[in-house]
């Protein structure tokens, strides 16, 4: 018999919060790992229960996500996909050796005459598209009509028909209830609408390949986009908040300036004891609004004054994961700074985003800023911690991670981004390096971000200033 326990974490797996799901995840792995069969168990019967493709993916992406292929038969685990897909072929193909009769020709598909809907649900499609689930699904299908002049945006649509009258989802409304009916707020919600949506972009991709339009190769790629989770990010916990970040509204209204330095300061204090931070984003919330800090450390040519309001170039790239939607990787070099030919500011921190980014973790994936290898000449490899991302070369630590939350709740303010507060720290001796090598200086630009109402439940103005200490 299933403990309790682990019937509450199964039912989680569907719940509307993202990250309730990740957490609901992260407690079944734990389990697993534990050499808790029952929990294993509950999970596979919970994947052969999944009538939606994008539910058995979710599933297994358990599985792929934290690594737990070894705690289950492939034959016992295929044969309890009851929605196969591209992806969940993939996933099975990359956690077993010895996958096999994975065919194609198993997924399903809608038959070819139009499903008949209720009348209130004839304009849902197009309603809810871009909102039940990222615009990047449109963005894709439309790409590849151009491509193949198959029409995929409207395969989509049928698929999205049939699934919609059989399982009967309804609409995609905002579930207020996690805001407290405060409608300025907004968060990430992954509704049923969401399931069917996915769901049908899966079946559309089956069908692309049926008809030759598609390789299974190129579907399976184009299925990443669905993954609920991403390997790398999914093991990764936040650190308990600092005690230095708390009480930041009060501290600022004597001087905002002084308290970027004291947070600087601290952040200083926080890291290892041969590094030092580059980047450091925190921030605080109420029911009237936000604060926000977003400390920056920059090099910058000696011959030049910059002015406040001049933009920062902060350099980004998408980590290649080599078509398994992971996240760690050997980063390849792009071109290094030629630091006789700057003449802006350059944040030393860059932007790591994964190519294909699990639904769980959109807030923590734009967030992820390391030492930039383009700047410290460096070719590292990216490596996920159970609290912490690294850049690593052959004999130490470059950079490092770390992010916590602030009082998170589902929904917050859209104006403050994602929810995630972090800090971003590099090898002492590599910045001593560069500053030896090359004529530039570093300077901290720090923007601080307010955003106030003035009832509490209207939207925020946002007001910022911007100063190099």
């Amino acid at each position: 018999m299933t403990h309790p326990a682990t019937r509450i974490l199964m039912e989680r797996l569907l719940w509307p919060v993202p990250r309730v799901r990740w957490e609901a995840a992260r407690g079944i792995a734990r389990l697993i790992r534990q050499a808790d069969k029952d929990a294993a168990e509950a999970l596979l019967t919970w994947i052969s229960s999944r009538k939606l493709e994008s539910e058995a993916v979710l599933g297994l992406d358990v599985i792929e996500a934290f690594d737990l292929g070894p705690y289950f038969d492939f034959v016992e685990l295929s044969g309890a996909v009851q929605a196969p897909s591209h992806l969940s072929n993939l996933i099975l193909r990359h956690n077993f050796s010895d996958a096999r009769d994975l065919s194609p020709f198993r997924f399903a598909v809608s038959p070819e005459e139009p499903a008949t809907l209720p009348l209130e649900a004839e304009s849902w499609f197009e309603r809810y598209r871009k909102w039940a689930v990222p615009p990047v699904f449109s963005i894709q299908l439309e790409e590849l009509e151009r491509k193949t002049g198959f029409s995929f945006p409207a395969r989509w649509r049928h698929e999205w028909r049939w699934l919609q009258s059989v399982h009967k989802s309804p609409p995609a409304e905002y579930p207020q209830y996690f805001s407290a009916g405060d409608r300025a707020r907004r968060g990430q919600v992954d509704h049923m609408q969401r399931e069917i949506y996915v769901s049908a972009f899966l079946r559309t991709l089956a069908y692309a390949t049926m008809k030759g339009t598609l390789t299974c190769a190129e579907a399976e790629h184009l299925s990443l986009c669905a993954l609920p989770f991403t390997r790398g990010l999914a093991d990764l916990e936040p650190v308990e908040r600092p005690v230095w970040t708390y009480d930041l509204a009060p501290r600022a209204s004597e001087s905002a300036k002084d308290l970027a330095a004291c947070l600087w300061s601290s952040a200083t204090e926080a890291c290892e004891t041969d590094e030092t931070p580059i980047a450091l984003r925190t921030f605080e919330v109420s029911k009237d609004g936000f604060i926000e800090f977003d400390i920056k450390l920059v090099i910058e040519p000696r011959t030049h004054a910059f002015n406040d309001r001049t933009k920062v170039k902060e350099f980004s790239r998408y980590v290649q994961n080599h078509d398994n939607g992971r996240f760690e990787s050997q980063l390849s070099q792009h071109p290094i700074v030629n630091f006789g030919a700057i003449n802006r500011q350059i944040s030393l921190a860059e932007l790591f985003l994964p190519e294909f980014v699990g639904r769980a973790h959109i807030g923590i994936a734009s967030s992820i800023r390391l030492a930039s290898p383009r700047i410290f000449g460096v070719s590292p490899t990216i490596a996920c911690r159970e609290s912490e991302i690294r850049l690593e070369t052959t004999d130490q630590v470059l950079s490092r991670w770390v992010h916590w939350y602030a009082d998170w709740e589902p929904f917050t303010f859209p104006e403050l981004g994602p929810n995630v507060c972090w800090l971003a720290s590099v090898s002492q001796s590599h910045l001593e390096q560069i500053q030896r090598n090359f004529t530039i200086r570093l300077t901290r630009r720090t923007m601080i971000r307010r955003g106030t109402r003035s009832s509490g439940y209207g939207q925020c103005k946002v007001e910022s200033d911007v100063f190099s200490h």
